[in-house]
């Protein structure tokens, strides 16, 4: 069965940019909208402001079901990340402190749905170091996974874990993990 949920990481200029999409529904017509919001964030200039990135895709989804949309940019030089999500997509930065504890920070989710009610844009900022990680997940996966993180674990085994363990089995479920490591990701 197509999913709606997409996700993405890359780099465009000095800036490493991500997203996360979950297009609401299931099968084909969820499909179509996750294409055309995924294809709308690739040809972004990301060296945009998030809100105004955000704000091109409601655009671009008026008139769709519309999504959920979750987007990060991070400047691998001063490690600085900013999100801005809008829907149900969980986004959790995640450090392992001096003494080997995980440590969660859950950015802020914004009530709403790009392409139909989009709420007050607010982007989130946060400094990041090297071995820190950034999880981006689609409702599909249950808010319940955080004893699954070790601080050795590579982004793509976490998000394997998340999906093998954590999906709810009820919707597309997908997740999207980024480690920086003190200048790139």
């Amino acid at each position: 069965m197509p999913s709606g949920d997409r996700g993405c990481a890359g780099r465009q200029g000095e800036c490493v940019f991500a997203y996360t999409l979950d297009a609401l529904g299931h099968g084909d017509e969820a499909h179509k909208v996750a294409d055309i919001a995924a294809q709308f964030l690739q040809q972004s200039d990301w060296s945009q402001s998030l809100v105004a990135i955000m704000r091109g895709c409601h655009q671009c989804l008026r008139g769709t079901r519309g999504a959920a949309v979750c987007l990060a940019r991070l400047e691998p030089r001063n490690g600085m990340l900013e999100a801005l999500s809008v829907g149900n997509i969980q986004v959790v930065h995640m450090r392992t402190s001096h003494s080997g504890i995980a440590q969660f920070k859950s950015l802020i989710m914004r009530a709403g749905v790009v392409g139909d009610r989009l709420p007050e844009l607010r982007v989130s900022s946060m400094k990041v170091h090297a071995g820190d990680l950034l999880v981006m997940a689609t409702d599909g996966i249950g808010y319940d996974w955080r004893q699954a993180y070790r601080g050795s674990i590579t982004p793509r085994d976490l998000a394997e874990t998340l999906v093998a363990r954590h999906c709810l089995g009820n919707d597309d479920a997908l997740v999207l993990a980024l480690r920086f490591n003190g200048g790139e990701v």
